[in-house]
């Protein structure tokens, strides 16, 4: 299709088909690649299959691609391990003497889950189930809590190891490590400012995150509070520390670090005690 019409046309055929596939219930990469296939021999007929396969070919014999598939893997595998469930527990506890200290918690565990995922979805979807119900439990202003959830969850696609660097980088020929090494600052610090940021709502506004009253926390020992949040902590920082390290040191490659840590995630998950053969096949 060469006239500027024929393209909006093509354009909304492969929206149209696309949200078809999706409504079906089919997998995505199927309905974004069996879309553009139809939609590009309709516009160009069949000099559009040629491309095509290149193209295909070109992206499956990516050696940087092979880490996305991987640090997916690691992101699902350290899902199933209860790491963000029992970090979170201990920090929302930890912190509910300050005002908005649960929301302070839901960011600093997607930051943690964020380097250890490097999608949106996980994070969101996991934030959401375990901190919802107990920031509206505490009275926490509805647009607060779910705008937490919804900030923190997208610091994936920032923080290293970024599915979206992946791409980005593979398509435009740019260096993934540098990409990484470049992205790690501006994700810390846009974490910091949303912490800064519900600390100061709340305390302008004190009925937007309460905090949890002494008689909520006259069961909860701090020290035994502490001791469970470092002790969560501390495995996934170290895998973080150990993939992003290797990367921006020079000893390994996305690929090869991506590789290491999903391998590592698969023993902290036996290690937590919560390896199930049904949850490894999913992931």
């Amino acid at each position: 299709m060469h006239g500027r019409m024929s393209d909006v046309m093509a354009m909304i055929l492969q929206f149209t088909l696309m949200l078809i596939g999706m409504l079906m219930g089919h997998h995505l990469g199927f309905v974004l690649m069996s879309s553009g296939l139809i939609v590009g021999v309709l516009a160009m007929g069949s000099s559009y299959l040629p491309f095509y396969m290149n193209r295909l070919w070109g992206i499956m014999s990516n050696w940087e691609m092979l880490a996305v598939p991987l640090f997916l893997l690691m992101g699902n595998i350290l899902a199933t391990s209860g790491v963000a469930d029992k970090l979170f527990d201990a920090l929302y506890k930890l912190m509910g003497r300050l005002r908005g200290g649960i929301a302070v918690a839901v960011i600093i565990v997607s930051t943690v889950f964020a380097a250890c995922t490097g999608v949106i979805a996980a994070s969101v979807t996991t934030m959401a189930i375990l901190s919802m119900p107990i920031m509206l439990k505490y009275k926490y202003d509805k647009k607060l809590a779910a705008g937490t959830v919804m900030a923190g969850g997208t610091l994936g696609i920032l923080i290293p190891p970024s599915i979206m660097l992946i791409l980005f980088g593979s398509y435009s020929n740019v260096s993934v490590g540098k990409l990484f090494v470049a992205a790690v600052v501006p994700g810390i610090l846009l974490a910091i400012l949303y912490v800064v940021y519900v600390l100061i709502r709340c305390y302008r506004h004190p009925e937007d995150g309460p905090a949890m009253s002494e008689k909520e926390l006259a069961g909860v020992s701090r020290p035994e509070v502490l001791k469970e949040a470092l002790t969560n902590l501390v495995p996934p920082v170290l895998l973080i520390i150990g993939v992003l390290g290797s990367i921006f040191a020079g000893i390994a490659t996305p690929t090869e670090a991506a590789a290491i840590g999903a391998f590592v995630a698969f023993i902290m998950v036996i290690a937590y005690r919560r390896f199930e053969w049904k949850t490894f096949k999913a992931a």
